[in-house]
């Protein structure tokens, strides 16, 4: 990644991306295997009713989980825009878009959930949460209280190195910062 000029596009990390698809068609399978195992007569009917459950909600959830990581696997979008202006990111789960460099706080990779995420914090929050859907909402709701910030991306989803991508960052936030109490008052 080369931050020497004014704007850096990171991509979607498509061999990342390819496995996670594997896994979610893996999960499929077995749902639909668990799903199927409810026909057997030597069963209980009430383990015959949990493996309907079990099996359906696998497959559902891991049928929906393919489903989108599919469209992200093949779609040219790029996960995040970076330049002059801000940021523009359509990585995270919330997508939050543009987010120019005055509503950005900072940046910091944090442990949550057992994963490691990369965090964009805002000075308003409430703001990019509002502007999103409603399940969009909802998913940056719980980052906000998993980690403090809606905005919260995979590292495992972009392809480039998550600890210099930060730095890189930060450094033009600085810059811009900077830059903006060098200038003159109005």
């Amino acid at each position: 990644m080369d931050d020497s000029t004014s704007s850096v596009v990171v991509g979607f990390n498509k061999k990342s991306l390819s496995y996670m698809l594997l896994g979610a068609a893996i999960f499929v399978v077995a749902g639909v295997f668990i799903w199927m195992s409810a026909d057997n007569p030597d069963i209980s009917p009430g383990r015959q009713l949990a493996y309907r459950i079990f099996g359906g909600a696998a497959t559902i959830l891991f049928g929906l989980a393919f489903v989108v990581i599919l469209a992200k696997r093949f779609n040219r979008q790029v996960a995040l825009v970076i330049d002059d202006q801000g940021l523009i990111d359509q990585a995270s789960p919330m997508k939050a878009g543009r987010i120019p460099w005055d509503d950005i706080e900072g940046f910091e990779i944090a442990p949550a959930a057992g994963q490691t995420w990369f965090v964009v914090r805002l000075t308003r929050p409430e703001d990019y949460l509002q502007r999103v859907s409603k399940w969009r909402r909802h998913v940056g709701a719980a980052n906000q209280r998993m980690v403090g910030s809606p905005v919260v991306i995979s590292p495992n989803i972009l392809d480039a190195d998550i600890d210099e991508l930060c730095m890189m960052l930060a450094a033009r936030l600085e810059e811009r910062r900077d830059a903006s109490d060098e200038a003159p008052d109005n």
